[in-house]
């Protein structure tokens, strides 16, 4: 049984995306989807400052409108047809 200091749990979303992280204490290896994350990430550390300073690193809130009955997606109506 794991304590439960030594887990920390957080999400992030977009859209109707969700992405799960659960860091727990190890060797110092950090691996995502089984790889090296300097595999899965070949990005350099001080990009994370740079998107944070402009505001890329905010949640975006939009979401997808549901579809509605009678119409061909959410907004968009099928072809009028005057006769």
């Amino acid at each position: 049984m794991e304590n439960t200091l030594d887990v920390v749990q957080s999400t992030g979303r977009r859209k109707r995306a969700v992405a799960r992280v659960k860091l727990t204490l190890g060797q110092g290896v950090i691996t995502v989807n089984g790889k090296a994350v300097d595999d899965y990430f070949p990005r350099p550390q001080s990009l994370k400052e740079t998107l944070r300073r402009n505001g890329f690193l905010t949640r975006d809130p939009r979401e997808k409108e549901s579809k509605k009955y009678g119409r061909k997606r959410a907004r968009k109506r099928f072809q009028y047809s005057k006769r």
